[in-house]
C-alpha cells in the first residue's frame, strides 16, 4: 500500500466519542483506545477502506460496522478511512506507515478495575479478557462509584427484558448491556474465579431512595457445582441496607426448569416467584423477580426484593457489581 499525504490523524475513541456523539438513552460508549507501540502486532492490510468526509464518519463507520476493528486511519488529503484488526501473526512493518504516524489500537483489560487504573474513567462499555486464554467479554464498567472500576453484573431498570428465564439462558447471559441485562454465569464465574472481587448492590425504590450493600468478597462456583454462591463479609460501613445477601450463601442457582433451592415438596421458588437466584427455602433477596418499573408489586415479596427489618423493601432499579481488590 503506497501512502501520500500531508497528514495523517489517528485519534483514540474515546476522546472521538467526545466530538461526535449525542447524550442518548442508553448507558453506552464507544470501545476505548490508546496509543499502539510500533512492535505491536496488526494485520498486514486493512479490514475495509471507505471515502468519508470527516475523521467522525471514519471512527462511527469502525464503531457501528466493523465488529474486528481495533485501529483507525483516516488520510486527510483523500478522504481514505483505514480500518484494521489485530493479527497474531502480522508485524505492523508491513503495513509500511511512514515513521510520523501514531498507531492508536484497543487495549483489552483484563476487567473494569484495570480499565480504570490503565486506560479511562469514562463509564461505558469496554472489551475485557479475564484471564490470557480467555474469550473476550463486552461489559459495562461504572467508573462512578467509589475509587476503582466496577465490573456490572446485573441491572434492572425499565423491565424491558424478561428475566424469568431459563437455566442456559442465566448461564450464558441475556439482554443489553447499555440498559437491562444478566452477564452470565459462565462469565461471572471465570471472572470471580480469577481474583478476589468485592460485591456493591445499589438499589432505588419507588420513593427514589438509594440504597446499597457491600460484600469483601465475592464469587460463584462452576456450572457443575450449580454456580453455587460463595459471599463474605458483609460491610456494614460501606452499605445503608440490612445484610440479606449472607443468608443465601452457598446456595446454588435455581431457575424455574433447574430447581436447587433445597425446598422440596416440589415447591420451586424460581416458579413460584418468577425469577432465578440463590434461593434457600426461599429468599431475604431476589433482584431478578418480575417487577413493574413504576408502581410496586402488590405483594411485598415480588419483583426486586430485599428484606430491610421486618419488611421486604422493593425496588425499580437494582445493579449488581464487583471490583478487585486482591
Amino acid at each position: 500500500m503506497v501512502i501520500s499525504m500531508k497528514a495523517v490523524i489517528l485519534l483514540s475513541f474515546t476522546l472521538l466519542y467526545t466530538m461526535y456523539s449525542r447524550a442518548s438513552d442508553n448507558l453506552c460508549s464507544p470501545r476505548a483506545m490508546t496509543m499502539v507501540n510500533v512492535n505491536s502486532l496488526l494485520s498486514s492490510h486493512s479490514i475495509q477502506q471507505s471515502f468519508v468526509r470527516t475523521l467522525a464518519q471514519c471512527v462511527h463507520r469502525c464503531l457501528s460496522n466493523i465488529l474486528r476493528c481495533t485501529t483507525v486511519a483516516y488520510y486527510k488529503e483523500t478522504g481514505s478511512c483505514e480500518m484494521y484488526g489485530v493479527f497474531l501473526d502480522h508485524q505492523v512493518e508491513k503495513i509500511l506507515f511512514p515513521s510520523n504516524v501514531k498507531l492508536y489500537g484497543a487495549v483489552i483489560s483484563r476487567d473494569c478495575t484495570e480499565v480504570k487504573q490503565m486506560l479511562s474513567k469514562q463509564s461505558g462499555v469496554y472489551d475485557i479478557k479475564p484471564c490470557p486464554t480467555c474469550s473476550i467479554y463486552k461489559v459495562y464498567c461504572d467508573m462512578n462509584s467509589e475509587d476503582n472500576g466496577w465490573t456490572v453484573l446485573q441491572r434492572r431498570r425499565d423491565n424491558s427484558v424478561d428475566f424469568y428465564r431459563i437455566w442456559e439462558e442465566y448461564a450464558d447471559g441475556f439482554g443489553d448491556v447499555c440498559n437491562e441485562f444478566w452477564i452470565g454465569n459462565n462469565f461471572i464465574h471465570t471472572l470471580t474465579s480469577s481474583a478476589v472481587y468485592e460485591l456493591r448492590i445499589d438499589l432505588i425504590d419507588y420513593e427514589d431512595n438509594h440504597y446499597n450493600a457491600t460484600y469483601d468478597s465475592f464469587r460463584i462456583e462452576s456450572k457443575s457445582d450449580m454456580y453455587r454462591l460463595r459471599v463474605g463479609n458483609y460491610t456494614a460501613s460501606q452499605s445503608n441496607i440490612d445484610d440479606s445477601l449472607k443468608s443465601q450463601n452457598n446456595a446454588c442457582f435455581s431457575t424455574r426448569d433447574m430447581d436447587n433451592d433445597n425446598k422440596g415438596g416440589g415447591y420451586n421458588c424460581a416458579t413460584v416467584y418468577s425469577g432465578a437466584w440463590w434461593f434457600v427455602e426461599c429468599f431475604e433477596s431476589h433482584l431478578n423477580g418480575r417487577f413493574s418499573p413504576t408502581v410496586p408489586n402488590q405483594s411485598g415479596n415480588e419483583g426486586i426484593v430485599w428484606r430491610n427489618g421486618e419488611n421486604f423493601l422493593q425496588s425499580r432499579f437494582s445493579e449488581m457489581k464487583i471490583q478487585r481488590i486482591g
